[in-house]
């Protein structure tokens, strides 16, 4: 079984629901652009965008490895030859 940090806080007594989706600085569940903006307000904004370019640079990456692996499932479950 996959458990999420959520699915264990949302158990806490200290955990604060968010009530409001237009309000994701309060609660225990943030967004990414808050949480990238609280980093900023920390860190900066040079480090921050380091570490995005970073994150953004992973992605491509692991996308471009699994790239082959679901064009193969894709073609395996759509062929061309739809009548075979």
């Amino acid at each position: 079984m996959h458990l999420t940090n959520y699915a264990i806080n949302k158990e806490s007594a200290d955990y604060e629901q968010n009530t409001d989706a237009n309000k994701d600085n309060e609660g225990h569940k943030r967004s990414y652009a808050r949480v990238l903006e609280m980093m900023r307000e920390k860190h900066g904004n040079e480090a921050i965008d380091k570490m995005v370019h970073k994150i953004n640079d992973i992605v491509i990456k692991t996308m471009c490895m699994a790239q082959p692996h679901v064009f193969h499932l894709y073609r395996s479950c759509l062929p061309d030859d739809i009548m075979n």
